[in-house]
């Protein structure tokens, strides 16, 4: 999976739906795509029944790696393997994260002479995506890095041939509870990744010639630099 997001006007958005304190945080939108090992905005939960914005890198470096270029190789987890993998595992039940987007675009490489093709995730009514996400802190000698991943899960049935995977979006209630550090329990956390995109309306685009591709509509019936040394922006 090859993507990129926008956090532009998503964060304080974001802060407004998820009820984040703070105030107006101009300083970290940006009207440029974020790239994976770029730096990125996430809302943490930090134990203090308070979530906050964070700065991460994108591309999560376990606490334990001896190498923060495996950080490389991590910028998605996938849903499914997320109690099997040792890079995932304990961030998964204790570190988790929302990183929100105005919009996700993913690019699906053609094979032979085709063309790389680009494809936009976006709200059906402009609202911020919602993605799941993971983090960790990772020490060095004197250099520390926040970092974090992106979880994907499939995508569906009609829009497999567009992206096999997307990022996994929740709705704010799902949000909210993997946000909430006393939750730990795994069989929980999978059955809110289990619920991505189900009840959520989501514009399909194929952004190469801005046309409308389709509308995931919802399922259920009632249904945001190597060197990056940050804290909490609040």
């Amino acid at each position: 999976m090859t993507g990129e997001l926008l956090q532009h006007s998503c964060i304080n958005e974001t802060s407004k739906l998820l009820d984040i304190p703070g105030k107006k945080l101009s300083s970290v939108e940006s009207p440029y795509p974020i790239h994976p090992s770029q730096a990125l905005t996430a809302a943490i939960d930090i134990a203090d029944d308070r979530l906050h914005w964070a700065a991460f890198h994108w591309g999560l470096i376990p606490h334990w790696a001896k190498d923060q270029r495996i950080g490389e190789k991590m910028h998605y987890a996938r849903a499914e393997t997320l109690t099997e993998k040792p890079s995932f595992r304990t961030a998964y039940r204790f570190r988790r994260c929302i990183i929100p987007a105005d919009v996700f675009v993913e690019q699906k490489t053609g094979s032979g002479s085709l063309p790389i093709r680009t494809y936009t995730i976006k709200h059906s009514n402009k609202a911020p995506l919602l993605i799941a996400g993971l983090w960790d802190h990772w020490e060095h000698k004197q250099q520390r890095i926040q970092s974090c991943a992106v979880i994907t899960t499939c995508s569906h049935g009609k829009f497999h041939p567009y992206a096999e995977r997307m990022p996994a979006i929740l709705t704010i209630e799902n949000a909210q509870q993997w946000l909430n550090h006393k939750i730990e329990d795994t069989q929980t956390l999978s059955n809110l990744l289990l619920q991505a995109h189900l009840d959520i309306k989501l514009d399909f685009i194929n952004t190469d010639s801005l046309t409308h591709i389709a509308t995931i509509k919802p399922k259920l019936p009632n249904a945001e630099t190597h060197s990056l040394n940050t804290k909490r922006l609040f």
